[in-house]
C-alpha cells in the first residue's frame, strides 16, 4: 500500500468487534484550512476483508495510491469477508 493511505481501525460495538479502514490526507492538507470534502468510497465485494491493499485495485484509492492524488479526504472502509454487502 502507497504512503499517501494510513491505515486504521474504528470500534464498530462493545465487543471489541472493529473494522478497518484507510485515509488519506487532501493535496494542500498541509498548507492549511480550507474546506476538504470528503470522499467515502465503498468498494466491491471482491475488495472485501482485512488487507488493505485490495482496496487499492479500483476507484480513487487505486488512483491515490498512483501518485495521481485526490483534493479531498478519502475515507474507504473495509468489509469483512463474512457481510453479505453494504447495509444502509
Amino acid at each position: 500500500m502507497s504512503a499517501p493511505f494510513q491505515h486504521r481501525r474504528f470500534a464498530v460495538d462493545d465487543d471489541g468487534n472493529d473494522l478497518g479502514y484507510l485515509l488519506s490526507l487532501p493535496d494542500g492538507y498541509q498548507d492549511g484550512p480550507g474546506p476538504w470534502p470528503l470522499l467515502l468510497f465503498l468498494h466491491g465485494a471482491l475488495e472485501r476483508g482485512e488487507d488493505p491493499a485490495v482496496l487499492a485495485a479500483h476507484g480513487p484509492v487505486r488512483q491515490i495510491a498512483e501518485g495521481r492524488g485526490c483534493r479531498s479526504w478519502c475515507w474507504p472502509p473495509s468489509a469483512r469477508p463474512t457481510v453479505p454487502g453494504w447495509r444502509s
